[in-house]
């Protein structure tokens, strides 16, 4: 089975200067508790969809699933 995370908004409503699913909840990237969530369904084949500050998410995700760029 495969999960597929949309992770390309801005977060203007927000008004964040990063990307709204790397922003820390508890000392954890919101993007982690929805990864956890997936994993616990035994689900391994997860892509990330990435747009505004892509960096951010690549890094706090360690850079360890499929991103796929979403072009503006």
């Amino acid at each position: 089975m495969q999960a597929l995370i949309l992770a390309g908004g801005m977060g203007s409503r927000l008004g964040l200067d990063r990307a709204k699913c790397s922003v820390m909840v508890l000392d954890i990237p919101i993007i982690k508790y929805v990864i956890d969530s997936i994993e616990k369904c035994g689900i391994t084949d997860i892509s990330i969809v990435v747009g505004y500050r892509s960096d951010d998410i690549i890094e706090v995700t360690d850079n360890k699933f499929r991103y796929i760029i979403q072009e503006k």
